[in-house]
Order: structure tokens, then C-alpha cells, then sequence
């Protein structure tokens, strides 16, 4: 019986080879997703810094082991944004502008992953137009936040 366990076990590893990681960081992020609740009730603001900043460098990490992951490409628009708004635009307008460009780019990425945008994002008003008219309910998010980002930018 126990042959048999190690055996499973084996064959797991070595079907899903690098997808553990992507499972691990599937299983991890909805984590981040309360954490974020928790950071915008946090009363301290240095503390509320501190911790985004390290979470944001971790979401990064999370980012490049599965860069198409919708949820973390948002929580790294949004969290970009935010920190921008909160903490650094008031204290130096052009870190500012550099924290808003990231997230705005990470923006793009999460937009190319919606059916409207999957080709790519369009420089000329009328083709981003229509694309802004394709896209769907569940990807409001994905359009506020980039759009909250770029206009932080400029």
C-alpha cells in the first residue's frame, strides 16, 4: 500500500511538473484578494504602506510564474493605482507618474487577456472604441483600473 501511495505521488509530480507552481500561486491568490480588503480598512497609514509595498513585490514574483493570470494582473494594476494615489504622488509627482505607467501596463496585459482586446490594444481612438464597446460586464474592473491608472499617469 504504501508503494502504491508513493507511486501516485510520483506520477503527479510528474504530470504537473511546473504547474504545481501555478497551482500553488491559483490556491494563493484569492489570499491576496482579501488582503486587499484588509489594507483599505488598515487605520495606519504606515503600515498600510509598508504592506502593499511588500505585497505588490510579491505579487510581481507571483506575475512572472504565471504571467496570464487575471487575478493577479488586476490586484497588480489596482494595487500600483492605488499605492501611487495613497502614498507616493503627494510626496514626488514623478515616482508618482512611474508607479501609475506600471500600473497601467499591467493594465494592458490584463485587458489583452478579455476577448475584446486579445489582439492587442489599439493606438488609434475609433479601433480602441470599438473594442471598449466588445468588452463584457465581468470586465469592468479590468477597464477601470487601467483607465484609473493611465489618467493617474498623464
Amino acid at each position: 500500500m504504501r508503494y502504491y501511495a508513493l507511486g501516485l505521488v510520483f506520477l503527479l509530480l510528474f504530470f504537473t511538473g511546473c504547474s504545481l507552481q501555478k497551482l500553488a500561486i491559483k490556491t494563493t491568490t484569492p489570499i491576496f484578494s482579501s488582503g486587499v480588503e484588509a489594507i483599505y480598512e488598515e487605520t495606519d497609514l504606515p503600515l498600510a504602506e509598508q504592506a502593499i509595498a511588500s505585497n505588490l513585490k510579491l505579487l510581481e514574483g507571483f506575475h512572472r510564474s504565471d504571467p496570464k493570470n487575471k487575478d493577479i494582473l488586476l490586484l497588480l494594476t489596482q494595487g500600483y493605482a492605488s499605492y501611487s494615489l495613497g502614498f507616493v504622488e503627494d510626496e514626488s509627482v514623478e515616482r508618482g507618474k512611474l508607479f501609475y505607467l506600471r500600473a497601467r501596463d499591467y493594465g494592458f496585459k490584463l485587458l489583452q487577456t478579455t476577448s475584446a482586446f486579445k489582439d492587442s490594444i489599439p493606438h488609434r481612438e475609433q479601433l480602441y472604441t470599438e473594442c471598449l464597446n466588445r468588452l463584457k460586464k465581468q470586465d469592468v474592473p479590468a477597464i477601470f483600473w487601467t483607465a484609473f491608472a493611465w489618467g493617474g499617469w498623464i
